[in-house]
């Protein structure tokens, strides 16, 4: 399936091309390929198994044990801390893929399959949940015979109502 990003994701990518990323051939290759085939689709309409920046994925490398990680930017990039770097091979690899997905990383002649098992934690899904009314309930619609019909003028008194249509 071809990648996902948000807006804010390929606008990371394209300023990570324009830092040369130490001239790595490999993974500036690599990033020109997934800016080339992602589909850019707006955070509120990104589904949840979708892996973003700030996404925590399990995945395994080679069929070995299974990992959790962080996708996280360089400058956000702590080691030891469970993190993946958006600037590495890996890194974009998860980037934009979805759970179920299963890629290949081109090491330069060695290659490593990749399969995304869940995304656990994305930010963009947590955003919305955030914003989402939860405990609003449908009182009446405009097809409900039922419902109250005001019969106020919405005029304070005192109002001139001005001159008739007739």
């Amino acid at each position: 399936m071809l990648p996902r990003l948000t807006p804010r994701d390929f606008a990371i990518l394209e300023t990570m091309l324009a830092d040369h990323l130490g001239d790595d051939e490999l993974l500036i290759a690599a990033i020109r390929k997934k800016m080339q085939f992602a589909k850019i689709v707006f955070a509120d309409d990104l589904p949840g198994e979708i892996v973003t920046i700030g996404s925590r994925v399990a995945f395994t490398v080679d069929e070995e044990w299974p990992q959790e990680r962080r996708l996280v930017t360089l400058e956000h990039y702590v080691p030891g801390q469970d993190h993946q770097s958006v600037a590495s091979l890996r890194g974009i690899g998860l980037l934009g893929q979805a759970a179920g997905d299963k890629i290949e990383i081109d090491f330069g002649g060695r290659v490593v399959a990749l399969e995304i098992h869940t995304v656990l934690y994305q930010p963009e899904a947590e955003s919305k949940a955030r914003r989402k009314p939860s405990d609003l309930h449908l009182v009446a619609s405009r097809g409900d015979s039922r419902q109250p019909v005001s019969h106020r003028s919405g005029r304070r008194p005192g109002d001139d109502p001005g001159p008739s249509a007739a």
